[in-house]
């Protein structure tokens, strides 16, 4: 039998619900199953008070910013002053003791951190196509900068690179803390925490990624810990995440732990808007393609938490799609893979997207100038191969006449150990005049 104590707690319980479902109406589905309707438009204080309900605890545990006033204005032009203020009244006026700094920079365009592409000879490349967009690093794990070689994993063209972000991954606080202050003399212009790489070697046994998600208090302290390392610099943390991992992908997740992370100061999320399913059940490729878009949760998230910045990535495929987000009041949109498979396609975005102008090379000026870039980088690094020098300048002519044979001349002359320089002018042979020398607006 029950003893008196637990049969008091089932009883409370049971009230409380009951007032819970009259008072909250909309946050209940018809078949009982969830708290939220997905979609459904909830002031941030609204869902604040239902998530608090629902754990069984005050509302200040859920509500980071307590004291906004434009998400508070919601709550009582939603439910009226009397209930407002019953709400109101169980809040903690305590704010997060370090809050990340602001970007410098908007971004409102971005090419995503890829492992194995967005190394520094990469984005020494785009910057031949947009002066404007944020370039991020390729994910480095705190451990490498512990016990590696800094220099070789953060170097970077501080002359023309910036603004560019340093992207880190890992799950120990302490670790990503001296990361950060290996980090710092370097200048990056953000440090972003990596929460959506879905493959097994970092989600898995690595357990941070795509993983983080699942402990959303536990990333917060990442998250605090990595913000008090940048205390009074200026540098912002940011954190990259899914929509939501395995079944943890409604709504309601989402903005737990987009709250979990607000509460400890982060305000600057870029959003894979894919959830990440884990344990090799995909491989990291099925887990950009199968999952479906929600691209919907992102709108939400922005109408949601106004006083957050929220940048859109996955599955965006040319700048008419870009300008389509951006007119929808996101904040910005990160692009990836098609940047990697077709970096001329994107050559007019500093014009369109940021009504500047386009650095104006052509691909015949761009090459000569890499030529010479890669052949410094060949003579100060001699660890460094033909294929990773080479690897940013082979899918600069994708779709044009010519452009099997200009990577085949690359890849043959390569292996051959020809001088970098001599390679791009072999291959630069094998394409067009007209297309060597067409020039974006």
């Amino acid at each position: 039998m029950l003893s008196a104590c637990m049969a008091s707690r089932l009883l409370i319980a049971t009230i409380a619900l009951t007032v819970l479902f009259h008072s909250f109406p909309r946050l209940f589905k018809a078949n009982g199953k969830g708290m939220l309707r997905r979609g459904t438009r909830v002031a941030p204080t609204d869902l604040h008070a239902a998530m608090a309900a629902r754990n069984g605890c005050s509302t200040a545990k859920f509500s980071p910013f307590r004291t906004n006033s434009k998400i508070f204005e919601n709550v009582f032009r939603r439910f009226g002053d009397q209930r407002a203020t019953k709400i109101m009244s169980s809040v903690d006026e305590s704010r997060p003791k370090y809050v990340s700094a602001d970007l410098q920079v908007p971004e409102r365009f971005s090419v995503a951190p890829m492992m194995d592409y967005t190394d520094r000879h990469f984005r020494f490349l785009l910057r031949f196509l947009t002066k404007r967009a944020w370039l991020y690093t390729e994910m480095v794990t705190s451990e490498a900068l512990i016990h590696g070689n800094v220099s070789r994993h953060l170097r970077y063209n501080d002359d023309c690179e910036h603004p560019v972000a340093l992207q880190l991954g890992g799950s120990n606080a302490t670790s990503l803390s001296l990361a950060i202050e290996k980090a710092i003399p370097y200048g990056y212009d953000a440090i972003n925490l990596n929460c959506g790489c879905p493959s097994d070697k970092v989600s898995g046994k690595g357990c941070f990624g795509a993983a983080l998600m699942r402990e959303p208090e536990f990333t917060g302290s990442l998250c605090e810990s990595m913000i008090k390392a940048v205390d009074g610099l200026d540098v912002p943390v940011t954190v990259k995440c899914r929509i939501g991992v395995d079944d943890s992908d409604s709504y309601e997740d989402l903005c737990g732990f987009i709250q979990a992370m607000e509460s400890v100061g982060v305000r600057h999320f870029i959003i894979h808007a894919r959830k990440a399913i884990l344990n090799m059940k995909l491989s990291p490729k099925q887990n950009r393609e199968i999952p479906p878009l929600k691209y919907q949760y992102v709108h939400d998230l922005v109408h949601d938490f106004p006083h957050l910045s929220f940048v859109l990535n996955g599955g965006v495929k040319n700048l008419d799609e870009v300008e389509s987000f951006l007119r929808e009041n996101i904040t910005g949109v990160m692009v990836g893979r098609e940047i990697i498979n077709k970096p001329w396609h994107w050559g007019d975005l500093d014009r369109r997207l940021f009504d500047d102008e386009n650095p104006g090379l052509s691909r015949r000026e761009i090459l000569e100038k890499y030529a010479k870039y890669a052949s410094e980088e060949m003579q100060r690094d001699a660890k460094l191969g033909h294929g990773t020098i080479l690897k940013p300048i082979v899918n600069l002519f994708v779709g044009e006449r010519g452009a099997r044979a200009y990577r085949r001349t690359i890849s043959e002359l390569s292996a051959k150990k020809v001088p970098v320089e001599d390679i791009i002018v072999q291959a630069t042979l094998c394409m067009r005049d007209e297309d060597l020398d067409f020039r974006w607006p």
